[in-house]
């Protein structure tokens, strides 16, 4: 009651102070990155210890790969206007006969075109 605190010093210090949060540092030549970003990689043939990574603790993430894509490509396509030229598509080249979920559900799309509609109005 005299200014004296239930709490000898020594516990009272190190309750104030907190662990420190771990740090995680990848083995020695191995790199830290998601495993799209790794797919990603292998597809456009970058090596990923190349890429400053943006995720946590500097891990590469998928959006770095499609950035470090996006600089090395020459020149970036530049988009067509709404008037402008048209890009064809490509058809595919055969017929895929539906399966016999699709054929079911097409087949009730169908029947519900022929039941009329009534609405009342009051």
């Amino acid at each position: 009651c005299h200014g004296h605190s239930a709490v000898p010093p020594a516990k009272h210090a190190a309750a104030a102070t907190t662990p420190a949060k771990p740090v995680w540092t990848p083995a020695p030549g191995a790199v830290a990155a998601m495993p799209m970003a790794r797919a990603l990689a292998k597809k456009a043939k970058i090596d990923l210890s190349t890429i400053a990574g943006t995720g946590e603790f500097g891990r590469i993430k998928a959006n770095d790969i499609r950035i470090t894509t996006w600089e090395k490509q020459p020149e970036h396509p530049k988009r067509a206007s709404a008037m402008g030229a048209t890009v064809p598509i490509e058809m595919p080249s055969r017929l895929v006969p539906f399966t016999s979920m699709q054929r079911a559900v097409s087949n009730n799309m169908v029947t519900m075109l022929n039941i009329p509609v009534f609405r009342c109005k009051r």
